[in-house]
């Protein structure tokens, strides 16, 4: 597979030196996508049961001169960037007609959006008629409140979410609908 060389470039970095528990950072990068990248090195003794650890795994390497520490390169993940259009048609519909809402969620992030969840009160003045989704989307929800979840979208994926319901106001009036995407990402 081949890589474009600026993907690849680096457009940020600074050399400092931080120390703590037995971890010690020398630099940070971060490149054009957005991916941040720490280096160091560590001579932790404990279990990685943290989000701090970074164990060694053989600090003493006699081969090459020994140490007590491990190098370390670390990516540190991006934030799911989430992204929920929404449109309605027909547009007027009449009280009895069948109003679709076709809802896209799309991860811009180049990590995966784990645990999404659309939800969509749908307003009063309609009751709800049929929910589908792609992208392994699942419809569920109750009455006019209505969910769809993804395990997780992947980096750059778009899912197309389509919600009926049939109108019950009268002529004349307006129906405000809004929806909303939440992620267990950070």
């Amino acid at each position: 597979e081949h890589t474009k060389q600026q993907d690849l470039a680096c457009f940020y970095s600074t050399i400092f030196g931080i120390e703590s528990n037995g971890k010690k950072v020398f630099a940070v990068a971060a490149n054009p996508a957005g991916d941040t990248f720490i280096a160091g090195s560590t001579n932790d003794t404990n279990s990685p049961t943290g989000p701090t650890h970074f164990p060694r795994v053989n600090a003493y390497q006699s081969t090459y001169g020994g140490g007590d520490a491990d190098g370390i390169i670390a990516r540190i993940a991006n934030a799911a960037d989430l992204l929920l259009t929404k449109a309605a048609s027909p547009e007027p519909v009449s009280t009895g007609g069948t109003l679709t809402y076709t809802l896209t969620v799309t991860n811009s992030s180049t990590d995966p959006a784990l645990s999404v969840t659309v939800t969509d009160p749908l307003p009063a003045g309609v009751t709800f008629a049929s929910c589908s989704a792609t992208g392994g989307g699942t419809c569920g929800g109750s009455g006019n409140t209505r969910t769809v979840t993804y395990p997780s979208l992947a980096p750059g994926a778009s899912s197309t979410i389509t919600i009926t319901a049939t109108v019950t106001a009268g002529m004349g009036s307006t129906l405000v609908n809004t929806a909303t995407v939440t992620t267990t990402s950070f």
